[in-house]
């Protein structure tokens, strides 16, 4: 028997690299939600609201599609089949009234063609487009008093939703209504409903515990809410908050009042925080939650320890000019926190929540962490552009990708260089708006320049959040359907890219 001799300094590197493996690995595993989908379950990439993506970007010359959906496509979902789950909002003509009517479709991503629909029950604010996929691809949603978990399958007659199973809290008030769902590390479905209450669901056992977050009668939740191993975070128009589960029961961690101005913002959906709190850190990758507040004299991004809720950081943004603010959840990753400016867009009149409105203001700011992890500081401010989407960034890219619009409402695909804030890449989505209007072939060209004014531009992404595929597309809802952004060396046949 031969042994072989191996120098001291390669045995410690064969003896440690698996255990380094391994540290990474639980690491990723702590921040990856095991009751969440393996690609794109949740409107803003994962559990976190870190707005985040893996995988590539669109590159080089650029293909654009459009589907019209007849609606705006505010949540779009992939699962592990890659098929797209989204939620279409249309205004129908109900009893001689316009009624918002969400529908959900599930998209063959090639084409993106609706291979099934299901409507869904409209609620406050369209509650239910915050839901998620589960770890079987289920899409989570709740609507009033309910939580539904549906699936897909494909029957004899093609692709339909069916109703899996549906839990009602029987028991809340007449007037509760569910915001927004996410799943925490032990399988429990936590929510937020409109009125500031707040609790989790046991799907295996269908039962359920409330607790309210104040009784102060305006504080509502206005937005979709996120969860880390540190707890479930929740942003009201007044404070936000961190629970987490004690002797079984809901509990408040801490809470942290914020400035939350003396109006609601031109370029706001509440009189408060338009973020869905974020989770990030350099380490855990949870270590720090963030939202950006609402101030008289400013905008502050606010950014606090996850465990217990100390305010680490309160930096002035987009340079202290008062005419700023957003209503989009910050992109946070590692120790940056990069923020984009919403202030004077106009939503449409169905939902807009001020009259006070005028131009879309520029501006995309990054933000890190001092090492120490007291403060932060100011690394770029991009004053040159202005996003109309929820802007993403890519971890592999390192680029911060969104729909830019100029001073003449064209609207054009863009990324920014992470380490400079430089704009590296624009493109102008040329696609003909008047060939995506129902039944366009059969219309006048006075009927389309009237449909046209109507609906405004049909390509406007009106600050909702895209969904990266990971394989060089970029799926965008619009205010009137879906947009299609790929790399020109995409395959038709495998969605994958030739190089």
């Amino acid at each position: 028997m031969t042994l072989l001799k191996r120098s001291p300094i390669k045995t410690k590197t064969v003896f440690v690299l698996p255990i380094l493996l391994l540290f990474i690995n639980i690491l990723m595993a702590q921040v990856k939600n095991p009751y969440a989908g393996t690609k794109t379950a949740f409107m803003h990439d994962d559990a976190l609201s870190s707005d985040v993506f893996t995988g590539k970007a669109p590159t080089g010359d650029l293909n654009f599609t459009f589907e019209t959906k007849k609606g705006a496509v505010p949540t779009l979902l992939m699962g592990s089949d890659d098929l797209l789950q989204v939620v279409c909002v249309r205004n129908e003509s109900t009893d001689g009234s316009i009624k918002r009517t969400p529908y959900l479709l599930l998209l063959n991503p090639e084409t993106m063609e609706t291979i099934a629909s299901f409507k869904l029950p409209a609620g406050r604010a369209l509650n239910n487009i915050y839901g998620y996929l589960n770890e079987n691809d289920e899409l989570l949603l709740a609507n009033g008093k309910t939580i539904y978990r549906i699936a897909h399958n494909q029957a004899e007659n093609g692709w339909e939703f069916k109703i899996k199973e549906e839990f009602v809290l029987g028991s809340v008030a007449e007037d509760f209504e569910f915001v927004a769902i996410t799943p925490d590390w032990k399988g429990n479905i936590w929510f937020a409903s409109y009125d500031s209450q707040a609790g989790f669901l046991n799907p295996k056992t269908g039962k359920f515990s409330l607790i309210s977050l104040s009784d102060r009668k305006d504080e509502i939740v206005a937005n979709s809410i996120s969860s880390s191993p540190a707890g479930i975070a929740i942003a009201t128009t007044h404070s936000l908050y961190v629970l987490h589960l004690k002797s079984k029961q809901p509990k408040i961690l801490w809470q942290a009042d914020y400035d939350r101005g003396n109006r609601v913002k031109p370029g706001k959906l509440s009189w408060g925080t338009g973020s869905s709190p974020s989770f990030f850190g350099p380490k855990k990758g949870y270590e720090y939650l963030t939202i950006l507040d609402s101030g008289t004299e400013g905008t502050h991004l606010n950014i606090y320890n996850s465990k217990n809720g100390k305010l680490i950081a309160s930096e002035l943004a987009f340079e202290g000019d008062v005419e700023q603010g957003s209503e989009n959840s910050p992109i946070a990753f590692g120790n940056s926190v990069i923020i984009a400016s919403t202030y004077g867009f106009e939503y449409p009149s169905s939902s807009i929540a001020t009259d006070e409105v005028g131009e879309l203001k520029n501006g995309v700011q990054r933000f890190d962490v001092n090492q120490n992890g007291k403060g932060a500081k100011s690394v770029w401010f991009n004053k040159n552009v202005r996003s109309t989407s929820v802007p993403k960034m890519g971890k592999d890219s390192k680029r911060i990708h969104f729909i830019n619009e100029d001073e003449n409402k064209q609207q054009a695909y863009a990324e920014l260089d992470f380490e400079t804030g430089n704009l590296v890449k624009k493109e102008i989505i040329e696609l003909d708006p008047y060939s995506v209007l129902p039944n366009a072939n059969q219309l006048t060209q006075e009927k389309k320049e009237a449909m046209l004014e109507r609906i405004g531009n049909p390509f406007n992404a009106m600050q909702m959040a895209g969904l990266f595929d990971g394989e060089g597309t970029l799926f965008q809802g619009t205010k009137f359907g879906l947009l299609k952004i790929s790399s020109e060396n995409i395959s038709k046949e495998d969605g994958k890219g030739n190089e």
